[in-house]
């Protein structure tokens, strides 16, 4: 009856998770805070290749005037200058190798090349473009590269004069750094009314993520709309879009949409302006923000490993002292090993807490993260002695399971704050993921769900239905807008009902089975984006596969899963993740000596979800760095599970089969 009360709660959140969803497109629509579409035919763009947003604050206050000011994002670091401008000309990440070390004064073959490398991409849909550029900045000239030939050679910057585009022309400029801006921004004249002079960052700061300052000058009215007529009701305000739904950011495949009003061939969206008062100072405080985020991950994510391979080790050597004879520190290091393990797996919930909080002090921010993690460890090991005192079968892993998965729910439900800025995991300031749940807290959030199902052993449908409620949350636009995780979650459950319930199936039933459960997911995370509209991953991707361009949807697709191939090669500690997946996977079906103890039921759970971090990998582009935290909860599922008797409401009734034909 217990087991039957939670699992409709989990089902019920699951199904209160649809509501934002079905009221959020009319709730979009009547929203008074948004100006119209941004764009205009024509007007001033201004890349900078270094610029820290304390220099983009006093240039705008120096210009005067209305501003709207936000953070854009970046290419990764590695990236090219000509990478970075040609990215902002076509909407969407191009690859300039071919370009070579001429840049911009490459000759047709090297042009010819570029574009065949980039079959989706498409040039010359900005406005006539005509670039000037200081000293070091060439790179520029490509701004008006064209779909054939190449791109005419930009002119020198001149050193005084007013500078004004033509009639319907886009006049690009490119510096080097502010105080080459400083000395540019009093001599642009927009060319028409209500256009505005556009400034966007090139190359991130120093401890800045993968944000770089974006500001937009000149007459009162905010953006162009379309038509050319102001937008944003006279008032300055922070910069958003549609591609990131984040108060103050954008991404820089949005410029593009900005400067032309449409979004075709771009992976984009028109900037919009929120009306705030004091936008610098909030972009401001958002810069500060994004170097604590960066100062406190980098050594939030070293403490977690750290810990996390301390506790194993703790519980392999209380496992192997155990059958030393005469080893009195057996019990010690036992306990040690369950005092480690509980912080492991409460750390994730107090790291997504003080995410949600943000303090400005990346000291604070980290300290929070552990000292809400150790408070949650201590009270779930509490409520685990006096539940066991009742005879009651909830024990401490269990607990933080549900609390990390409830925590991710409920974090999406009102908006995805702490999700955009996690402790572990990539944040909305990296440039891969503006909203919705990234790879590393839903890996986390599935690792929750099998930490319920081994230690409170619920029947196999009601495992089954929680993955699928995941998968729900998680791909529909409106929460996690998520499609690989769907997928996984949805394929997950398919795995759960099959392995858990030891239901005899025949081949034909079980490839039906992954087949309902993969187009289920499909369904919700790709589905859904196409009735619904917003711009999403999986919408575009939809759009691209029912539009007649299969081919652009299928390299979109083979690129974001070819990410984890360049991770296992770039990155040696990318492989932690995939082998405690292993180690997990082997342990629970051969195991050895030391946790030969381990109950049927939890290694079954354990199997499970290994294949669903197998999927997590395959269906993820960074599925490799997240799997470290499913991994390290599998391991420390069959740890806590060795270290101490499984307490459980009754034995499990059903053994597996081996499907047959």
């Amino acid at each position: 009856m217990r087991t039957c009360r939670g699992v409709g709660a989990v089902l019920l959140v699951a199904a209160i998770a649809w509501f934002p969803w079905l009221v959020r497109p009319q709730a979009a629509a009547a929203s008074p805070n948004r100006s119209q579409l941004a764009g205009a035919p024509a007007g001033v763009l201004v890349v900078v290749r270094t610029l820290t947003w304390t220099q983009a604050a006093a240039a705008a206050r120096a210009h005067g005037g209305q501003v709207t000011a936000g953070l854009v994002s970046t290419l990764p670091p590695d990236a090219s200058l000509p990478e970075r401008v040609l990215s902002l000309a076509a909407g969407r990440p191009v690859d300039a190798t071919a370009l070579g070390a001429a840049g911009a004064r490459a000759g047709p073959a090297a042009f010819d090349r570029m574009r065949a490398d980039n079959p989706d991409a498409s040039f010359g849909a900005l406005p006539r473009t005509r670039v000037l550029a200081a000293p070091g900045m060439d790179a520029a000239g490509l701004l008006a590269t064209g779909s054939t030939g190449v791109p005419p050679p930009p002119a020198p910057l001149p050193s005084g004069g007013r500078l004004s585009p033509g009639p319907g022309e886009l006049l690009a400029v490119g510096v080097a750094d502010a105080a080459q801006l400083d000395q540019v921004l009093p001599r642009l004249v927009p060319g028409a009314a209500g256009q505005r002079v556009l400034v966007v960052g090139l190359e991130s700061p120093p401890e800045r993520a993968r944000t770089a300052p974006l500001l937009s000058l000149g007459a009162p009215g905010g953006f162009a709309s379309p038509g050319g007529a102001a937008g944003g009701g006279g008032t300055s305000g922070v910069a958003t879009s549609d591609s990131t739904r984040r108060q103050g950011l954008v991404a820089f495949q949005d410029v593009r949409p900005t400067l032309t009003g449409s979004e075709t061939g771009t992976q984009g969206a028109p900037i919009r302006t929120l009306p705030r008062p004091d936008p610098l100072a909030r972009i401001g405080h958002l810069d500060d923000q994004v170097a604590s985020l960066v100062r406190a991950r980098g050594l939030a994510i070293v403490l977690y490993v750290v810990l996390g391979t301390a506790a194993l080790a703790a519980s392999l050597a209380g496992l192997l002292l155990v059958r030393a004879p005469g080893a009195p520190a057996a019990e010690g290091m036992r306990r040690l090993a369950r005092g480690l393990l509980l912080p492991t797996l409460a750390i994730p919930s107090g790291y997504l807490l003080a995410s949600a909080l943000a303090p400005s002090s990346w000291v604070g921010w980290l300290l929070l993260g552990l000292g809400a993690g150790v408070a949650l460890a201590v009270v779930a090991w509490l409520l685990d002695r006096r539940i066991a005192a009742a005879g009651g079968a909830w024990v401490a892993p269990a607990l933080l399971g549900a609390l990390l998965t409830g925590l991710v729910v409920a974090d999406l439900l009102v908006g995805g704050a702490a999700l955009s800025r996690p402790l572990l995991g990539n944040s909305a300031f990296d440039g891969e993921r503006f909203y919705g749940l990234g790879n590393g807290y839903f890996a986390l959030a599935m690792a929750g769900i099998f930490l319920v199902a081994a230690f409170r052993r619920p029947p196999a449908w009601a495992v089954a239905a929680m993955l699928a409620g995941l998968a729900v949350v998680d791909g529909l636009p409106a929460l996690g807008a998520d499609v690989g995780g769907a997928l996984t979650a949805m394929l997950a459950a398919a795995a759960a009902w099959l392995l858990l319930s030891g239901a005899r199936m025949s081949a034909a039933r079980v490839v039906g089975l992954f087949a309902a459960a993969g187009a289920a997911g499909v369904a919700v995370a790709i589905g859904a984006g196409l009735a619904l509209g917003p711009v999403t991953h999986g919408g575009r991707v939809g759009r691209e596969l029912l539009g007649g361009d299969p081919g652009t949807a299928l390299r979109a697709i083979g690129n974001q899963l070819s990410g984890n191939f360049g991770l296992l090669a770039e990155n040696v500690w990318a492989w932690f993740g995939p082998l405690l997946v292993v180690v997990a996977g082997v342990v629970s079906l051969r195991p050895p000596e030391p946790f030969r103890s381990v109950p049927e039921w939890v290694r079954r759970v354990v199997v499970t979800g290994t294949l669903a971090s197998a999927l997590l990998i395959v269906l993820n582009d960074t599925g490799v760095t997240a799997a470290a935290g499913s991994g390290l909860a599998l391991v420390s599922t069959l740890a806590w599970s060795a270290l101490q008797p499984t307490r459980a409401p009754g034995p499990v009734r059903s053994r597996p089969s081996v499907p047959r034909a």
